[in-house]
C-alpha cells in the first residue's frame, strides 16, 4: 500500500484519538469506583446520624425514666419504684450510655460540653430527688421493714432539722412539694435546654457531613456523565454500547433517587453494585424511619397513641373553629389489680382497655394513653352536640359491658371518665372540665361517666 502525504498526519491523529479514548476510558473507571465508594461513604453517614437520633431518644427516656420513678415513689410510697429508680442510675445507666454513644458518632466539640453540663445538671436533680426519696423512707418507717432496702445515697442525707422534726404525713407532703415545686421544673427545663441545644449541634454537624457526601456524590455524577458524552462526541459506536450499559441505568437510578424508590438492577456489574449498596441504605433507612416514628408516636405497651401524639393532636386542634369533644378515663382502682394480681396482669388489663376504646369509637377520633392508668379520646366532627352525647353515652355504656365481662384470667374493670365538648377546638379549658366531670364521678363512686356541667361548678 503506497503512503501518501497525510499518511503520517492521519497517524498522528488516529494516535491522538485513541490515546484521548483512552484517557477518557480510565477517567470514567476512576469515577465509578469512586462513585461506588461515595456511596459507600454516604450510607456510613446516614447510619451515623441514625445512630445519633437513637442515642438522642435513649438519653430522653432515660432521663423522663429517673424523673417518673422519683415522682412514683414520692406519690404512692412504693419502695419498687425507688428500687427501679437505682437499677436504672446505677445499672441500666442509659443516660450514660446514650451520651458515650452521641461522643462516638459525633466531633462536635461544642455540643460535647452542652452534654456533660446536662449531664452536671442531672446529678444535681438526682440530690433533689434524693431528699424527697429520703422523706418518704422516713415516713414511711422503711428502715424498720427488712423487706426494704433503702439505697446508701439515701440513708447517707440529711434531713434539715425542721424537716426531720416534721409528723410522717407532712413529711410526704413536703416530698411532694419538693418533687412538684418550680424550682424542680426549673432544673429539668435546664436540663432540656442543655441537651436541645447539644442536638441542635449535632444535627447541624450530621447535616454538615451528609451535604458534602451529597454534593461529593453529585460531582461523581457531573463526571460520569461529562465522560460519556465526549466518548460519544468521539465514537458513534462506544456510545452506543455506553447508553445500554451506563447511561440508561444511570438516569434510571437517578430517577427512581428523585422519586424516592429503590434501584433497580442492570447488566452492568459496577451499577449492580450501586444499587445493592443504595437499595441496603435505602432499605435501612425507611425501617428506622418508620421505627422511630411509630415508637415516638404510640404507646408501647398498648399500641395505642402516646402523651406526645395527644400533644401534637391539641396543637392541630388548638383554637380552630371545629367543634370537639375531650374524654377523660380512668380505670377504677387500678392500683389494687397490679396489688392483687401482678404488674404483667396490669400490662393486659391496660392492654384489652386500650384495644376495647380504640374499637369502639370512630376511625376519626384518636384514642390516647397519657398517663399510667389515664386514657383519653379526642372525638372530632361534632357539630350536634346533641346527637354526639347519645353516640358518646351508646359506645361508653357498650365499652364498660365488654370490660364488665371476664376473660381468661384477667378481672372485670370498671371505668371513671369525664366529658365535655369546645366549639372552638382544643383550649386548656376543655381539659380542666372534663377532669372536673371526672372528678365527680369518682366522687360518687367510681364506675360511670358524666358531662361537665357550668351549674354543677357554680355550686361546688
Amino acid at each position: 500500500m503506497k503512503k501518501n502525504k497525510n499518511s503520517i498526519e492521519l497517524k498522528k491523529v488516529n494516535i491522538i484519538f485513541l490515546l484521548f479514548i483512552f484517557i477518557l476510558c480510565v477517567l470514567l473507571i476512576i469515577t465509578s469506583i469512586g462513585l461506588i465508594l461515595q456511596f459507600q461513604r454516604y450510607a456510613e453517614s446516614t447510619n451515623q446520624s441514625t445512630a445519633i437520633s437513637r442515642a438522642a431518644i435513649k438519653l430522653q427516656e432515660a432521663s423522663d425514666y429517673l424523673s417518673e420513678e422519683a415522682r412514683l415513689f414520692v406519690l404512692s410510697g412504693n419502695p419498687e419504684h425507688m428500687d427501679h429508680y437505682f437499677l436504672e442510675l446505677n445499672k441500666h445507666q442509659r443516660r450514660e450510655q446514650a451520651i458515650s454513644e452521641l461522643k462516638e458518632n459525633t466531633q462536635n466539640s461544642k455540643a460535647i460540653d452542652y452534654l456533660e453540663q446536662a449531664l452536671i445538671e442531672s446529678h444535681n436533680l438526682e440530690l433533689r430527688e434524693y431528699y424527697a426519696m429520703k422523706l418518704v423512707v422516713e415516713a414511711k418507717h422503711f428502715y424498720n421493714d427488712p423487706k426494704v432496702t433503702v439505697p446508701d445515697v439515701v440513708t447517707q442525707i440529711h434531713l434539715y432539722p425542721e424537716d426531720a422534726a416534721l409528723n410522717d404525713e407532712y413529711k410526704i407532703s413536703k416530698a411532694w412539694l419538693i418533687m412538684f415545686s418550680e424550682e424542680y421544673m426549673d432544673q429539668k427545663r435546664t436540663i432540656s435546654d442543655y441537651k436541645s441545644k447539644a442536638m441542635e449541634e449535632i444535627l447541624d454537624y450530621s447535616d454538615e457531613v451528609l451535604y458534602k457526601s451529597y454534593s461529593a456524590l453529585k460531582n461523581n455524577f457531573i463526571k460520569m456523565v461529562f465522560c460519556i458524552g465526549l466518548i460519544f462526541v468521539f465514537n458513534l459506536g462506544l456510545f452506543i454500547v455506553i447508553i445500554y450499559f451506563v447511561i440508561a441505568p444511570l438516569y434510571a437510578h437517578i430517577r427512581n433517587i428523585r422519586s424516592g424508590n429503590r434501584l433497580d438492577n442492570s447488566k452492568t456489574k459496577e451499577f449492580n453494585i450501586l444499587s445493592d449498596t443504595f437499595n441496603e441504605m435505602f432499605d435501612k433507612n425507611a425501617a428506622n424511619e418508620l421505627l422511630l416514628r411509630h415508637k415516638a408516636e404510640h404507646d408501647e405497651l398498648t399500641g395505642i397513641l402516646n402523651r406526645s401524639s395527644f400533644n401534637q393532636i391539641k396543637y392541630v386542634y388548638l383554637n380552630s373553629i371545629e367543634q370537639i369533644s375531650l374524654i377523660i378515663i380512668d380505670i377504677d382502682k387500678f392500683k389494687d389489680i397490679n396489688d392483687t394480681y401482678g404488674h404483667s396482669t396490669g400490662d393486659m388489663v391496660l392492654q384489652r382497655v386500650a384495644n376495647t376504646l380504640k374499637d369502639n369509637f370512630r376511625t376519626s377520633d384518636y384514642v390516647a394513653r397519657i398517663g399510667g392508668d389515664e386514657f383519653v379520646v379526642v372525638l372530632t366532627k361534632c357539630d350536634d352536640i346533641s346527637a354526639t352525647k347519645k353516640m358518646i353515652i351508646t359506645k361508653l355504656e357498650q365499652i364498660q359491658r365488654i370490660l364488665a365481662e371476664k376473660i381468661e384470667n384477667l378481672p372485670c374493670v370498671t371505668l371513671s371518665c369525664g366529658i365535655d365538648f369546645s366549639s372552638n377546638g382544643y383550649n386548656d379549658r376543655l381539659y380542666e372540665h372534663a377532669d372536673v366531670a371526672l372528678y365527680e364521678v369518682k366522687k360518687a363512686g367510681r364506675n360511670g361517666f358524666k358531662f361537665y356541667s357550668k351549674e354543677k361548678e357554680k355550686n361546688s
